[in-house]
């Protein structure tokens, strides 16, 4: 499955070259590139030895399948975590992506941006709210994701020239910037990264915020389980906009985003 994605997503890349690692033979191999329309190398690693001396053996793999419900079998054993590796033209890491879970793949989208490069974005699905003194707006780069392949959620803020948000840390009593998800059971979602802000006191009543103002963006990273299908994600933005001296209400935005998913392969 995720082959298949990166080879129509990041594949189609000329500036980025692209190579995978499986415990699976050479025969295995190539008869799923034939099949699949792969075109990059994938390099076979039987007895899963490099990916031993690269530490990237899972000792989460019993667990994971006791999760699912699934009988360990022989194609369990050696099972790495699944992920990938970044690097520069110079042959230095840059970054790397893995996930904990075997049945997790990050998105060809996710890693292009990773690389400073501009992912396809034929399929984009977006929805915009603004209220007095704030706008957001959601992102999809695409409308439809395979089972269980990490997708990112980006989200962009226009804070009102003048005002500004809560973030933490912040005291108790005020309501920081919070995004959460709703959807069916079986999609799954981590928690946005933490925004840092610019120190704010309020001298009256001794107290110090983190707020942020102006125009920022951030995002969540989100998968959907196979018995899910098509759905419709909605964002929850948790706020309050202040100024120098007063404070608006708490309030909430709701945003939805429709998502479509690609059938198993």
């Amino acid at each position: 499955m995720q082959l298949v994605e990166l080879q129509h997503s990041v594949g189609s890349d000329p500036d980025v070259a692209l190579a995978g690692i499986s415990y699976d033979p050479i025969t295995v191999l190539a008869t799923f590139s034939d099949a699949n329309g792969i075109e990059f190398p994938l390099l076979s690693d039987v007895g899963s030895r490099v990916m031993a001396d690269l530490g990237l053996l899972s000792d989460l793999t019993d667990e994971d399948l006791s999760y699912w419900g699934f009988e360990k079998g022989d194609r369990h054993h050696g099972l790495p975590f699944p992920g990938a590796i970044l690097l520069d033209s110079a042959g230095v890491v840059v970054e790397k992506h893995f996930e904990r879970s075997h049945r997790n793949r990050v998105s060809g989208g996710i890693l292009l941006e990773a690389l400073g490069r501009e992912p396809s974005c034929t399929a984009r699905v977006m929805d915009e709210v603004a209220v007095p003194g704030l706008a957001v707006r959601a992102t999809i780069r695409t409308g439809s994701v395979f089972p269980n392949q990490i997708f990112r959620i980006s989200l962009d803020f226009m804070v009102e020239e003048g005002r500004h948000v809560y973030v933490e840390p912040c005291p108790p009593g005020y309501q920081v910037l919070r995004i959460s998800l709703n959807g069916p059971d079986g999609l799954f979602w981590d928690p946005t990264p933490k925004r840092s802000g610019r120190p704010f006191t309020i001298e009256s009543l001794g107290e110090t915020f983190s707020v942020v103002e102006g125009g920022f963006s951030t995002y969540l990273e989100a998968h959907v389980h196979e018995t899910v299908g098509d759905l419709d994600i909605e964002i929850v933005v948790a706020y309050q906009t202040c100024d120098e001296s007063t404070c608006d209400m708490p309030g909430e935005l709701r945003l939805r985003l429709p998502l479509a998913l690609l059938p198993k392969l």
